[in-house]
């Protein structure tokens, strides 16, 4: 979680803390005051001798009274209950998205691809991962400092998904990584998909999208590792695989993309 999404979502809640803290003290205010001046003017005997001279009032005339008793009562737990379905998202939210580029984070994007393995394995259908990695980026960070190291990731965030199915699942897990999980899909088609990406990182412009003066690092690069699910794999080995086939394409000199299961890599 980045520092400004920190501050805000602690900020939301800090307000939220706040406003029921007054509005007890309010509360315990107000009982406070009704209580010293129905002791002052006797409204407690009053009260007695209201009910005892109204014995006599009819069932409709009680259900009146409860019934708009009753709609202030709906109409005020409605309203804490709204505050907490927003407190409720607020937390989902931040726990399963990465706030710097609204991605999926790394613990929801286990979680999902658990379920994508599951449906694999049932169904006998194709499930492939692809694993991107940026090169230098840390020099990015160094050189350019992190407002621009964040300014590539959101925009790496925004240019990965567009060119991605509704069915696919694309995460950020951790620093410079992602994770694209592409459902029903062979190996032939995940390396067309990382193919495309590869293109779309290389065009990225990092002194036009950082507005600094030109540097050595004129255009980003990435690795890529990909692979497709094998019947009865652990997820465990799946990513690893994954994760050196990622590496690969490091060793092999950076910007390519390598096959996990052949090991070869190939610079598009």
């Amino acid at each position: 979680m980045d520092i400004q999404a920190q501050q805000d979502y602690l900020g939301a809640l800090r307000a939220l803390k706040e406003k029921r803290r007054r509005e007890r003290l309010l509360i315990i205010l107000a009982c406070l005051i009704g209580f010293l001046i129905a002791s002052s003017l006797d409204l407690f005997e009053e009260v007695y001798t209201f009910v005892h001279d109204h014995e006599s009032w009819e069932l409709d005339e009680l259900f009146l009274l409860s019934f708009f008793v009753s709609i202030g009562l709906i109409a005020y737990i409605s309203r804490r209950n709204l505050e907490l379905v927003h407190v409720n998202s607020l937390i989902e939210h931040y726990a399963t998205t990465d706030p710097l580029t609204g991605l999926l984070n790394r613990g929801q994007m286990g979680a999902m691809l658990e379920h994508e393995l599951a449906v694999a394995e049932r169904y006998s259908c194709p499930l492939s991962l692809v694993w991107i990695d940026l090169d230098n980026f840390k020099r990015v960070n160094d050189e350019l400092g992190h407002v621009c190291g964040d300014r590539i990731l959101r925009k790496m965030a925004g240019l990965l998904s567009a060119n991605l199915r509704n069915s696919d699942l694309l995460g950020r897990m951790g620093g410079d990584e992602f994770l694209l999980v592409l459902s029903n899909t062979d190996l032939e088609v995940a390396r067309q998909v990382a193919e495309r990406q590869l293109e779309l990182i290389r065009a990225v412009e990092i002194t036009e999208l950082c507005r600094v003066a030109p540097v050595q690092l004129h255009h980003l690069t990435a690795s890529i590792g990909y692979c497709q699910y094998r019947p009865g794999e652990s997820m465990e080995s799946l990513l690893h695989r994954l994760d050196e086939a990622m590496y690969q394409s490091k060793r092999a000199g950076k910007d390519g993309l390598t096959l996990a299961a052949e090991g070869l890599p190939s610079h598009a």
